[in-house]
């Protein structure tokens, strides 16, 4: 089985840092995910129009690197020198932050190559342009990162790392979540110790107010890896979303106890205090 990669880890992160800041705001319903090629706000979405709007976000010194990129690409006729092309397009617009655009070009370089790997980078930029990027294009991005997982699964039905992408990108970003929940749940059939199938699951479940279920996964998992702290987070705050809140105030504690960011253990005392407060 694949590990976990860089991204995915700090996907993890971010919603760790979210929890503690936002303390899991209920979420306002799952729109029905688009096609690239379907309709935005009324308008057809075009992605070159796309990229081109956001070029006149950047400064002159990325325009012009980008703008010789793709010169270059629009000449070249062998399919390694193209992908190898988009593989830098790729890059230079992650450094710009710009993740969609980045995932567009991983996506040019698998249609290429066709392997698992590049469908697998390509969705993981799509996912996170969907998380942290605009709303506005979000069911876009979550619809493209669907088909990009879609592609690795086939290539590779036992890696329960895309598995578990694809069903969070079905329960996040459509009208069918409890297909990614199957997903999930196959996961946890075919190796129960895999931390995120069942830390989304648990996520989930307390998204859905099944508290119970959710204190059941993330103290699984903490039995399992007694070192993967940041669920004492979630079950902390899962004790105090069903009103316990004093074993949440003893969840959190220990946290703090072990964890050695100052900057998550000052976030995590204001919630101490707010606990204690309210």
């Amino acid at each position: 089985m694949a590990s976990i990669n860089k991204f995915q880890v700090g996907a993890i992160i971010g919603a760790i840092l979210l929890i503690v800041l936002l303390f899991i705001a209920p979420k306002k319903g799952n729109p029905e995910a688009t096609k690239a090629k379907g309709k935005e706000s009324g308008n057809e979405f075009s992605m070159q129009a796309y990229i081109d709007s956001l070029k006149k976000t950047l400064n002159q010194p990325q325009t012009d690197n980008i703008t010789v990129q793709e010169q270059l690409l629009q000449t070249a006729r062998n399919p390694q020198q193209k992908s190898s092309l988009l593989d830098s397009l790729s890059k230079l617009w992650n450094s710009s932050k710009q993740l969609s655009v980045a995932g567009y070009y991983l996506e040019q370089k698998a249609l290429i190559n066709n392997n698992s790997g590049d469908w697998n980078n390509a969705g993981n930029k799509y996912y996170g342009s969907s998380k942290f990027g605009s709303d506005q294009y979000k069911t876009i991005w979550m619809s493209k990162a669907i088909e990009c997982y879609t592609k690795v699964t086939e290539f590779e039905p036992n890696n329960l790392d895309a598995k578990v992408c694809l069903g969070v990108c079905y329960v996040e970003g459509t009208k069918d979540p409890m297909k990614g929940i199957g997903l999930l749940r196959e996961v946890i059939q075919l190796d129960s110790t895999n931390i995120s199938a069942q830390l989304n699951l648990g996520m989930f479940a307390v998204q859905s107010g099944q508290y119970e279920k959710a204190i059941e996964r993330f103290k699984k998992i903490l039995l399992m890896h007694p070192t993967y702290i940041e669920a004492y987070l979630y079950l902390g705050q899962t004790y105090a979303s069903k009103g316990d809140k004093k074993t949440a105030i003893e969840i959190l504690e220990k946290y703090k106890k072990i964890n050695t960011d100052e900057t998550i253990n000052t976030e995590v005392q204001g919630y101490i205090n707010e606990l204690k407060n309210s």
